[in-house]
């Protein structure tokens, strides 16, 4: 091989070692600013390149090596622009406890966040509905926000990848929070058949959002100019009973839900029906 000095010289050398030789061959390019770019970066190097100005959250889109144009769909978001950098992140919902005590989704389109401890839980429902108010789930950020509370103390929770148990948060009973990707879900898991006419109310603070109750029980969350923001699903409950093929729960039934409009927002009162258990609740984005 030969080498130009910046003096004009040329010398002559001999092959290179083989880790110097690997060293000096770059990487085929994998990405490209635009689809003109990618283009050409997918014909030189003989495979596809991604054309990052047709990102989307839910969508990939790359240059095949003769040209064509390939796009991945996801059901979901896999990624999301940082509000502070505007550069993309990927998407990881994992749980992870911060240094202030609270626990938050590693990286999650709409920063959410989930108490960590905050007292003594309540001794039961009934001291429960006496109790103050405290944040127990929040999504969003910035202008809109939801924040879900909880009445009465928490215990620590325990993370396990999505998800976070509270354990005994209400005498047998567990608060239970999964991270999705595109907001969370609720539970309360309830070890004991639940007293005839027994409820318990979730007060939801909506900051910049407004909070209206649907025919079919679920909540729709609006912006100021009455875009869709948020629903929240009509909740349902189910007991023990799983299906050994699916895994599916199979005895299913809604849980009555009163929504009263409050000055922060609404208050969330769940009445299960006496003859099921565990409680199911979702909020998404």
């Amino acid at each position: 091989m030969s080498v130009t000095l910046l003096g004009g010289a040329e010398v002559m050398a001999g092959p290179l070692p083989a880790d110097a030789t690997a060293a000096a061959v770059k990487p085929a390019a994998s990405q490209a600013a635009d689809l003109a770019s990618a283009r050409v970066a997918a014909r030189l190097s003989g495979q596809r390149v991604e054309a990052l100005s047709e990102r989307t959250e839910t969508s990939t889109t790359w240059v095949n090596k003769d040209g064509s144009l390939t796009t991945e769909l996801s059901a979901g978001p896999v990624r999301f622009r940082d509000a502070v950098t505007g550069v993309w992140r990927d998407v990881d919902v994992a749980l992870a406890a911060r240094r202030v005590g609270s626990v938050a989704s590693k990286a999650h389109p709409q920063g959410l966040t989930l108490a960590g401890r905050t007292g003594a839980p309540a001794r039961s429902l009934l001291a429960a509905r006496s109790a103050p108010a405290i944040g127990l789930v929040t999504l969003g950020q910035g202008e809109e926000r939801i924040t879900l509370q909880w009445r009465g103390g928490l215990p620590a929770p325990k993370v396990d990848g999505t998800r976070a148990t509270y354990a005994d948060a209400v005498p047998g009973a567990d608060v239970v929070v999964e991270a999705t990707c595109t907001g969370f879900e609720q539970f309360v898991e309830i070890r004991t058949r639940p007293d005839a006419g027994s409820s318990c109310t979730l007060p939801l603070k909506s900051k910049g959002l407004k909070v209206r109750q649907q025919p079919d029980g679920s909540v729709l969350f609006t912006d100021r100019k009455s875009k869709k923001t948020a629903v929240m699903p009509a909740p349902v409950m189910w007991d023990a009973t799983v299906d050994p093929v699916s895994g599916e729960h199979t005895r299913q039934v809604k849980v009555g839900m009163k929504v009263v409009t409050t000055k922060d927002g609404v208050d969330l009162t769940l009445t299960p029906d006496a003859d099921s258990s565990p409680i199911r609740r979702r909020s998404t984005r």
